[in-house]
């Protein structure tokens, strides 16, 4: 059985130059065939880009075993839930949270942001749902409460299969070619033994403020699930440095508004 290592932030294109994206898998699996395991490491990214993931690998016509040797946070989790086997090595985590976005605006915005992240989180929903045997309102909670799952705790709650041991995975490499899609500073993102969860939380939060608008000319991102509930200013994509509307601010129209989920 041939392997892939998937190692990175999730986005639908290479901008910091850290990210795996939907081209560079779609590429990589169109030279194979036959059954496949693929290794995943990701502290997470994109939802949207991380969707287009999992249905490329569920088109994918052999049978494919998903490992996470690492990490599996926010919407690597969501890829994770693509294989037809989800395995965990011992000392690797996985995260659920609710997904988030950048927002500026009227009430009227605002709204329609909250609205959105609704419709996003209920598609994250029906992915989890398949891969578990939890209720939508127990994944739910989950998410609300940002929860962080070792490989035992993954298994009992369904969301894997099986625990592979490092030794078995070692086995299987030196016997199988080894493919690689990462970024190419691996060592930014590199799986250990035994993961922190205090570095792990901490790399989930570079990607939410990396996602930030700022005056570089990116665009603005995708919602994106992030462990943070704050907005901030939304820009237009241009050189100069965002101007902030004057008036009453994000956080407090948020604080408003978060009556409307209740």
């Amino acid at each position: 059985m041939k392997t892939l290592e998937l190692t990175g932030y999730i986005d639908d294109e290479v901008f910091w130059g850290d990210e795996i994206t939907p081209d560079m898998l779609r590429d990589a699996l169109s030279g194979y065939d036959g059954d496949l395991t693929i290794k995943l490491h990701s502290y997470g990214g994109s939802c949207a880009a991380a969707t287009r993931m999992y249905d490329i690998i569920r088109e994918y016509a052999g049978n494919v075993i998903i490992v996470i040797s690492g990490v599996a946070a926010s919407a690597g989790s969501v890829l994770a839930m693509a294989g037809d086997r989800v395995e965990m090595t011992p000392g690797s985590l996985l995260m659920v949270h609710n997904p988030s976005c950048v927002a500026w605006g009227e009430e009227r915005d605002l709204e329609e942001a909250i609205r959105l992240l609704q419709s996003v989180k209920e598609s994250i929903l029906n992915i989890y749902s398949r891969g578990t045997d939890l209720g939508r309102d127990e994944l739910s909670g989950m998410m609300d409460a940002t929860t962080w799952l070792d490989a035992g705790e993954a298994l009992e709650q369904g969301f894997i299969d099986g625990i592979t041991g490092d030794a078995e995975l070692s086995d299987d490499d030196a016997t199988e070619e080894v493919d690689t899609i990462q970024s190419p500073s691996p060592s930014a993102l590199k799986a250990v033994a035994y993961i922190d969860r205090h570095e792990a939380e901490a790399k989930v939060r570079a990607w939410v403020e990396r996602q930030k608008p700022h005056a570089s000319g990116r665009p603005d991102p995708e919602p994106t699930p992030a462990p943070q509930h704050d907005s901030q200013p939304d820009t237009q994509s241009n050189t100069t440095a965002p101007t902030q509307p004057a008036g009453i601010s994000v956080a407090q129209l948020e604080k408003r508004l978060s009556l409307l989920r209740h």
